[in-house]
């Protein structure tokens, strides 16, 4: 039922994103069809020279790739240590004592700045190499077409999860270009960004053995229910 008035609510956004789809990727002349006429312009008479000039292709043409020429560095940059005030620990001059916390201090301190470079070298690395090692086309090839979809419709969104490759147990992670139309937003949500939204979904379709050993269902009970296998 959530689901469903969420499809209800996003019915406006998707009736103007199919529009401008149209101005991105069909024929001259197409918006002079009977069909797209009767679905959007029923009124509007149609003239003798039928021309159509598909705007949403020249702005992705001359926008997306300004907006996403290649994938960024990313710098991970290690946290500034705090810097200590010797008077905190009393008279480091006269007093050994104190002296002495002082000098436990700021070793300590060093310590972590040092692992802290450590981890941010390693998260560097790491953080420049999902990018690249993602199937698909990488991340430039995903974030291009979640641009061209935001160009053209108003939403366009990279999913990030975790995935193995083929036959390798090593966890990666990517962000996948996925179509809007496949997401669903809490339909009480009101703030522009959704940040009050209380839920999502994603619609996704997968193989029944698939879905029974993620959701540990039975096989046989699932077949029934799958509308292609």
């Amino acid at each position: 039922g959530k689901i469903q008035r969420a499809r209800e609510h996003r019915k406006s956004w998707l009736e103007t994103a199919e529009e401008c789809r149209q101005f991105f990727a069909s024929t001259c002349g197409f918006m002079w069809d009977p069909k797209f006429k009767g679905k959007f312009w029923d009124d509007m008479a149609a003239p003798r020279f039928r021309l159509t000039i598909n705007k949403a292709f020249e702005l992705v043409a001359q926008f997306g790739p300004m907006l996403y020429a290649q994938n960024p560095h990313r710098n991970v940059t290690p946290r500034k240590p705090l810097e200590i005030d010797p008077g905190l620990f009393g008279d480091v001059m006269n007093d050994p004592m104190a002296a002495q916390m002082f000098q436990m201090s700021m070793a300590m301190q060093a310590q972590e700045a040092s692992r802290d470079r450590t981890l941010t070298s390693l998260f560097d690395r790491v953080l420049n190499y999902f990018p690249k090692e993602q199937p698909g086309g990488g991340l430039k090839e995903h974030s291009t077409r979640a641009i061209n979809r935001a160009l053209i419709s108003g939403r366009g969104l990279l999913w990030v999860e975790p995935y193995r490759m083929p036959g390798s147990e090593r966890l990666l992670v990517k962000s996948t270009d996925d179509a809007p139309e496949r997401l669903f937003i809490d339909p009480d949500s009101v703030m522009p960004d959704f940040s009050d939204a209380k839920w999502i979904a994603r619609e996704c379709t997968h193989p029944v053995h698939e879905v029974a050993a993620e959701y540990g269902l039975d096989e046989a009970w699932l077949k029934d229910r799958g509308s292609m296998e």
